[in-house]
């Protein structure tokens, strides 16, 4: 792996906008580019420093080869074009390391609260969900059922239901435009935690393949009401089953900060 940083120092002229207008290229051109196996933006908390850059970029190629297919790429170069218009200064660094894919993934997930209103294609709509249906479970009995939500129509019927029980006046779906409802089957004794493994699961194959994805709550309200029984009913799904959790996915509109992890929770006994 090859992991590949820039840092910005923006001029002094429009630096806030320049900086937000920045962060908007580098997901609109940049994060798509095929070669790039991970893309971070961070912006300085401390950027009023007169010596701090304020922009970094960072990147994980597979090779140095992936690299250089990536310097020469449009995007790249319509966002260079961009960038040296705004800053005063750049510093970049390049070096390879080692990656454990699996847990690059399972650290770097973050849950979006602003998706674009772009469909995710269908291949990885489903990619996501076998990821969800290979989740363990007690027993092996795979209590967790999966319905998998792109009519526009119903997504809106289920967020106000959501946003009615929450008390809100807002989408509680944050514009997603795919919904993974996750169900499961009360008789069995584990179905909580069949359940929210499979949402888990979900989740990070989600960011695994470029997906932004939020456990959204209240799945349980909204199926115990009569809408909710009544909308199983019309989509086919017959039995005794409560609501788990809704696994939200889409391209994000903006990036998630990453949160510092409270400390103390873990208890070693040796």
């Amino acid at each position: 792996m090859v992991r590949h940083i820039c840092m910005f120092k923006m001029k002094e002229e429009n630096k806030e906008a320049n900086i937000a207008r920045a962060i908007e290229l580098a997901n609109e051109l940049l994060k798509p580019i095929e070669y790039i196996r991970r893309f971070e933006v961070v912006v300085n908390s401390e950027k009023d420093k007169p010596t701090n850059y304020e922009l970094s970029l960072i990147f994980d190629y597979a090779s140095s080869e992936d690299l250089e297919k990536y310097r020469v790429h449009p995007n790249h170069v319509k966002f260079g074009d961009f960038i040296k218009s705004v800053r005063e200064d750049r510093a970049c660094i390049d070096y390879e390391f080692e990656e454990n894919e699996t847990m690059q993934v399972l650290l770097n997930r973050k849950s979006t609260k602003n998706f674009k209103p772009d469909p995710v294609p269908e291949y990885i709509i489903d990619k996501i969900i076998e990821a969800g249906l290979w989740a363990p479970s007690g027993m092996n009995r795979q209590a967790g059922i999966i319905v998998a939500i792109t009519d526009k129509a119903l997504i809106e019927r289920l967020s106000k239901m959501n946003a009615d029980i929450m008390g809100a006046k807002m989408d509680p779906f944050y514009n997603a435009p795919c919904v993974l409802l996750v169900l499961a089957k009360k008789e069995v004794r584990t179905y909580v935690y069949d359940g929210s493994l499979v949402m888990g699961n979900m989740m990070t194959a989600a960011e695994a393949l470029g997906v932004g994805s939020c456990w959204i709550h209240r799945a349980k309200e909204e199926f115990e009401s009569e809408e909710g029984k009544q909308i199983l009913k019309e989509i086919g799904i017959e039995g005794n089953y409560e609501g788990i959790g809704h696994c939200v996915v889409g391209f994000p509109a903006s990036l998630p900060e990453s949160k510092q992890r409270i400390e103390g929770r873990v208890f070693k006994v040796k």
